[in-house]
This record gives structure tokens, C-alpha cells and sequence, in this order.
């Protein structure tokens, strides 16, 4: 809605990228969950408040596949870091989709994930304190306490089945 939409935009301290989302023709914010508290793929659980952010937050890109493909580290777009929400159990945070500077294929992968084909996230992170400790059922692997994070990325197959969107934010000007 255009009272959700006005919300997102009312936090961002950064005047630039309100003024981009206020007079573009068509903006895509999506909230994502980037983690939650639970096994993953990998049998492992990530903390959510364990997460530094600093880093991140010097350059808060987000790519694709974490830099596999053929485009390389290039930029889909970034996290609006004024958005990240961490709790106990979930890290949030809403992505804002380079839809202003031409780049075709941050545009068509934008479509996708505001249209549903692409749902998922996952955060491209450097472990800092780890353990064996076991604090749920079924995990396998370590428990990450603390990380680092440096990169989200629109994944097609998250390492945490809830790293997904929450909802959709789109069209700003409606």
C-alpha cells in the first residue's frame, strides 16, 4: 500500500536514495528474511543477532548467486540498511533493485522476484565464532555465533529454506 511504501521510504536517513524511489517510474523494494534461527542446509545453525554489520554497511551490495554467474560481483541492487530489523530468531531487510541506471538484467531479475519466480536470498558471510554446541534438533553442524556479513545475494536455492520474501513492495508512484 502507499502508506507501507511512504513508511520504507519516511526511515531511509540516506536523501539520495529517497529521492530516487520518490521520482522513479518504477521502483522495486522487496522485504526480504535474509536468515532465521534454524538447521540449514548445511546442518548448521546461524545466529542472527551474532551478525556484524559494519562492514556491510560501508557497501551494502546485493548480487547474484553470490558472484558465480557470468555476471560476476556486479550489483543487482542494495540493501537499505536503515530497514535491517535482527531479533533472536530472524534478520530482516528490504532490497532495493537497480532499476535506474539501465542495467537490463538487474531489471529482469527484479521482475522475476516481484513476480514470485525467484523468492529467495541468502547472505554471503565470513564466520568469526563457531562451535560444535548443538542447540537444536537435528543440527549436524556447527553453531555460528558470530559472523561477518559482506554480501547478500538473490539465491535460487537458499542454504535456510526461510530466507525468502516477506511481502511486496512496488510501484511507488500509484
Amino acid at each position: 500500500s502507499n502508506a507501507e511504501i511512504s513508511d520504507i521510504i519516511d526511515k531511509l536517513k540516506d536523501e539520495s536514495i529517497k529521492k530516487q524511489l520518490k521520482e522513479s517510474d518504477n521502483p522495486i523494494v522487496i522485504p526480504y528474511r535474509i536468515t532465521q534461527k534454524k538447521v540449514d542446509f548445511d546442518g548448521e545453525v546461524v545466529m542472527p543477532k551474532g551478525c556484524n554489520l559494519e562492514r556491510y554497511q560501508k557497501n551494502p551490495i546485493f548480487v547474484l548467486e553470490h558472484g558465480y554467474t557470468s555476471r560476476s560481483y556486479l550489483p543487482l541492487g542494495k540493501a537499505l540498511t536503515d530497514t535491517f530489523e535482527i531479533t533472536e530468531d530472524y534478520m530482516d531487510v528490504d532490497i532495493m533493485y537497480d532499476t535506474f541506471s539501465g542495467d537490463e538484467e538487474a531489471e529482469r531479475i527484479a521482475n522475476k522476484a516481484m513476480n514470485g519466480f525467484i523468492n529467495s536470498v541468502s547472505p554471503g558471510f565470513i564466520v568469526d565464532l563457531s562451535d560444535e554446541t548443538k542447540i537444536m534438533d537435528n543440527q549436524s553442524g556447527d553453531t555460528i555465533w558470530e559472523w561477518t556479513l559482506y554480501e547478500i545475494s538473490q539465491a535460487y536455492i537458499p542454504s535456510n529454506m526461510d530466507a525468502v520474501r516477506r511481502k511486496f513492495f512496488f510501484d511507488f508512484m500509484k
